[in-house]
């Protein structure tokens, strides 16, 4: 959308401006997030490829310290099979929206979007992975809260997940509530097994919550990978 565009655009003209100082690793760096979130954009990707030529041209510039920034610790999400989800749960604040609930940064992600799909119903956000080397394996992450007028209602939106999502279903539990986690199911095919959208969803009351985690078009993150990553952003939000 083009709050996207215009986040994607800072990063462009960021990259162009460190090209221009003889930065070539920084203005690497800036045109691979301004891809991450605008892929399609011609200006962009020619960037990319051309900061990545010239880098190799001078013999791996960025080799030392330039390129140790995608090795550190928030490239791998956090392992919580058996522990991280049993935290206990923020509480929701009096007068909370599902809008004012999102996370306006998180750790290693880039925040792109927070916005109302259906006002004063559902809110969502998107992050998109900073580190290089997870942006090969994952696009980007998406969370949904909403607030419903019924607890059923919320439940319904679950079972709704639920079924949507039902490829390696699993009982979880994620900041003390019990939780669902899944994959999404268009394919029986092994290659495609690799592509699938890993969700965690669970509800509080009347509040439905969802994180989404969709693999990158030339990424093969295993599953277990990015059902990591849903447990970590949940455990992260908190509620």
């Amino acid at each position: 959308d083009a709050q996207a565009e215009a986040i994607a655009a800072s990063y462009y003209k960021e990259g162009m401006d460190k090209m221009d100082a003889g930065d070539l690793q920084g203005a690497a760096d800036a045109f691979d997030v301004a891809a991450a979130i605008d892929p399609t954009n011609p200006e962009i990707t020619a960037a990319v490829e051309d900061a990545a030529e010239k880098i190799e041209d001078e013999g791996g510039a960025g080799d030392g310290s330039g390129n140790s920034s995608d090795s550190d610790d928030s490239t791998e999400p956090v392992d919580n099979g058996d522990n991280g989800g049993d935290e206990d749960a923020k509480p929701i604040p009096e007068g909370a929206t599902p809008l004012s609930l999102h996370l306006s940064e998180i750790d290693g992600y880039l925040s792109i979007k927070k916005a109302w799909n259906s006002e004063p119903i559902e809110a969502s956000s998107v992050y998109v992975p900073m580190a290089r080397d997870m942006r090969t394996e994952i696009d980007r992450v998406i969370v949904i809260i909403s607030e419903y007028p019924t607890d059923k209602d919320a439940q319904d939106a679950l079972q709704t997940e639920k079924e949507e999502y039902k490829m390696e279903g699993e009982d979880d539990s994620i900041n003390s509530h019990s939780a669902y986690l899944g994959l999404n199911d268009f394919s029986a095919s092994e290659l495609f097994k690799l592509k699938q959208i890993a969700v965690l969803t669970w509800t509080r009351d009347n509040w439905f919550f969802s994180v989404q985690v969709l693999p990158s078009p030339q990424g093969t993150p295993s599953n277990e990978y990015k059902k990591g990553i849903a447990r970590d952003i949940a455990v992260k939000l908190g509620y």
